[in-house]
């Protein structure tokens, strides 16, 4: 049994709850990942902060994460190319990255870079993103098409005297 972390109030890291998924297979254009590492980063934790609409709960949690690929949906390639069993992958901007498994787009799932752990590369699409508006989508285009990745050095700080 699969398992993932939902948000069932509303507050700090103590609304978490690990409730048991069933993980769908994946269709054309999709990929199931057994986690490894998920990315925490502000958004993550200002998705169940205080005071919002108590309707919304439970919430699914996890923007990033990094993981192996288990299964692959028909005719599908992952957004770097390729894209097989085991081949060790970074998924972001996706929703439940908090879980044992999860089937997202294809589109939001990148090769993971073979000198990062795990951990390192759950965190690693988000810090750049943050940096600079846009950057994902220009990042996705130039990985898909020449299959070199684009970096940029960003930090929560933007913005802020040193």
């Amino acid at each position: 049994m699969e398992t993932r972390w939902v948000a069932v109030d509303f507050g700090g890291p103590e609304v978490l709850r690990r409730v048991p998924v069933v993980v769908l297979p994946p269709k054309s254009g999709e990929v199931t990942i057994q986690m490894r590492a998920a990315g925490m980063n502000p958004a993550d934790y200002k998705h169940f902060g205080p005071g919002q609409d108590p309707g919304l709960l439970p919430l699914t949690v996890g923007y990033e994460a990094a993981g192996v690929i288990s299964d692959v949906g028909p005719d599908t390639e992952i957004a770097s190319g390729g894209g097989g069993v085991g081949d060790e992958v970074v998924a972001f901007q996706i929703l439940g990255g908090y879980a044992s498994a999860i089937t997202v787009d294809a589109d939001d799932v990148f090769a993971k870079p073979a000198n990062l752990s795990f951990a390192e590369a759950s965190n690693l699409l988000r810090g750049e993103v943050d940096g600079i508006g846009g950057v994902d989508d220009v990042g996705r285009w130039r990985f898909r098409r020449t299959g070199h990745p684009v970096r940029v050095g960003a930090t929560e700080r933007i913005g802020q005297a040193p």
